[in-house]
């Protein structure tokens, strides 16, 4: 382990796993923890997920790797706003899943100590209530270090990766976006798609079974957070959802041609869906 004692700024749904995560596997470990909603910091101090303080001053005082875990539209003024009360020496990651415009702009503010990371875990909830220590076991971390980030910080969020159970996978910014359009993005704007479709037809809600509600499960997900990790990734998800769409063309015309068509269509789909859940273990 390169860290000693951790601040974590935001105590949502993926700051609260993290604090629940380090205090779990490092049960000594200095985990100190703020978030600007009241509520939020007396669930989070009643849960245990960290050590809550009242102001980002006192959580960040002494600490060596810092955690921003806020939505990414808030990560520039929030980062701008601690320069000045963020250890020297400390390396800073946030956990934003947009990249590409996040990255040049904490680079400014924390230079070559800052390493951008994004834990491919999460649930339809958010909020310090929905925290899990167990959230990132058996998951991947993306991490997106440039030309200009230091080993040691590298090093240093690599052992974050570990101490919660998750694995690293190194990527560039750019590409970062690029692959959770499809991955993320899409398929939480094809989850509310289904979601809307279905609420128009009446009596439908009767009928909904287990691929219904596995299908639009993300869709229950905060319509802001969403808009703002959306928007922040915007041209990437237009290209993936013109992908998406020209795919679910192509799935259209092969239902028009008849139930050998469709087979033939569907089959390459459920291969590769069946090599990567053999490949990470999803039962």
């Amino acid at each position: 382990m390169t860290f000693t004692s951790v601040a974590i700024i935001g105590l949502g749904l993926i700051g609260g796993s993290l604090g629940a995560a380090l205090r779990k596997a490092h049960p000594g470990l200095p985990v100190r923890g703020y978030d600007r909603d009241p509520r939020a910091r007396e669930i989070a101090a009643a849960r245990g997920l960290a050590t809550v303080l009242n102001t980002p001053s006192e959580t960040l005082r002494g600490a060596n790797l810092v955690i921003l875990a806020i939505p990414v539209d808030e990560l520039a003024g929030v980062a701008g706003e601690m320069t000045t009360m963020t250890p020297e020496d400390a390396v800073v990651t946030d956990t934003g899943s947009v990249k590409a415009q996040v990255v040049p702009v904490m680079e400014a503010v924390f230079g070559s100590r800052y390493v951008g990371g994004h834990p491919l875990a999460g649930t339809e909830r958010s909020g310090p209530a929905a925290a899990h220590p167990d959230l990132f076991r058996g998951t991947n971390y993306a991490i997106t270090p440039t030309a200009r980030t230091t080993p040691q910080a590298t090093g240093c969020l690599c052992a974050l990766v570990e101490a919660v159970g998750a694995q690293p996978v190194f990527v560039s910014p750019g590409e970062h976006d690029h692959l959770v359009a499809y991955t993320s993005h899409v398929p939480y704007l094809v989850s509310v798609a289904l979601a809307a479709a279905t609420a128009g037809i009446p009596g439908a809600g009767e009928l909904v079974a287990g691929g219904w509600r596995d299908a639009t499960r993300v869709a229950a997900g905060s319509p802001g957070l969403y808009a703002s990790i959306l928007a922040a990734n915007g041209q990437a998800v237009l290209e993936a959802l013109d992908v998406f769409c020209q795919e679910l063309a192509s799935l259209r015309q092969a239902l028009k041609l008849g139930r050998g068509t469709l087979a033939a269509r569907i089959e390459p789909a459920q291969a590769f869906r069946e090599r990567l859940a053999a490949k990470r273990g999803w039962l």
